[in-house]
């Protein structure tokens, strides 16, 4: 098994690939596509859990808290 200085050795950095393969960084391709979910996100349905979850998202950054009834599902996240 490689060790931690093994695997910063081997690490590349977006803007060398770029210059080494003449492509446009990986930033301007994950940006548009980025948005595109977000716009997709954002235009479903009220009641589509990832509306909610972008909702509680943006009320979070926004320093909003939860409603005061909200509560986490009962026992162990599925993931």
């Amino acid at each position: 098994m490689r060790d931690n200085q093994d695997l910063l050795a081997d690490h590349v950095r977006n803007p060398e690939v770029s210059a080494l393969t003449g492509l446009d960084p990986v930033s301007d391709l994950i940006m548009p596509r980025r948005n595109s979910v977000f716009v997709h996100i954002a235009t479903l349905s009220e009641d589509t859990p990832a509306h909610q979850a972008l909702r509680c998202h943006i009320d979070l950054s926004l320093s909003q808290l939860p409603e005061q009834g909200w509560r986490r599902r009962p026992g162990r996240p599925s993931n």
